[in-house]
């Protein structure tokens, strides 16, 4: 992951030459999917558990390294639109619900497939994935809450995860590191910086503090589940024993 941060520059501005050049039509739709492969959704949930275990540096340090990564990948993404500076970009509207749950579900697998998972484990993340968005646009459609909605589909990957390593005797960080990118906030991180290029700070701002309000909604989904869970395990353990 730090190796693909440091090449973030290069690569964001050749996806922009490209479709300056005629390769694409939506280079701002390209970069923001690589964003979102690049942002990490565990960070601050990591540092937040932490800090309830009272392991307060440990926590400090993830949260901390979780946000120098997302500032590395804003400046990257800020330096490829200042060398193209002059291409305006519209504000992505997403496709049908159908499209949406096949693209996560792909865009899941993929990401697995990357990171060198088992085939067998990439298409359960993938499902995962699919799963997410699902339960993401249900919860979006109920509460009319972006917030809620990212928590409650975080809620649920992670307790995808939590099942998929018991069946599959692997870690649930392959499960939820991957399932978790259909509400990684990559677009919300490309507009911020493309309001900071054009100088539309109203538009800056706002993305600002959505991007802050998503990432806290995964962290909080997360933590849900893993105090559910924590719980739930101790309330067995004292029951096994009286």
């Amino acid at each position: 992951m730090k190796i693909f941060r440091r090449i973030v520059p290069l690569a964001l501005s050749a996806v922009l030459l490209a479709g300056k050049v005629g390769f694409g039509h939506h280079p701002d739709r390209i970069v923001l999917g690589l964003n979102m492969v690049l942002i990490s959704g565990l960070g601050v949930a990591n540092g937040i558990r932490d800090v309830l275990k009272r392991a307060y540096l440990s926590g400090l340090l993830n949260i901390t390294n979780a946000c120098l990564g997302s500032v590395a990948i804003a400046c990257g993404t800020g330096l490829a639109m200042l060398i193209f500076k002059g291409d305006m970009y519209e504000m992505y509207i997403a496709p049908s619900i159908a499209v949406q749950l096949i693209s996560c579900g792909v865009a899941s697998m993929g990401f697995a497939l990357v990171f060198k998972a088992a085939v067998k484990q990439s298409v359960y993340a993938g499902i995962g994935g699919a799963i997410n968005c699902a339960f993401y646009v249900l919860g979006l459609n109920l509460w009319g809450n972006d917030f809620a909605a990212v928590m409650a589909g975080s809620a649920i990957v992670a307790a995808y995860a939590f099942r998929m390593s018991r069946v599959h005797r692997a870690p649930a960080t392959i499960f939820l590191t991957t399932s978790i990118m259909p509400v990684i906030p990559g677009a919300s991180l490309f507009y911020m910086m493309h309001g900071f290029v054009q100088a539309d700070y109203e538009l800056a701002s706002q993305q600002a503090i959505q991007l802050a309000k998503t990432c806290l909604a995964v962290a909080f989904g997360f933590l849900l589940v893993e105090i559910v869970t924590r719980y739930v395990g101790e309330w067995k353990v004292t029951g096994a024993e009286q």
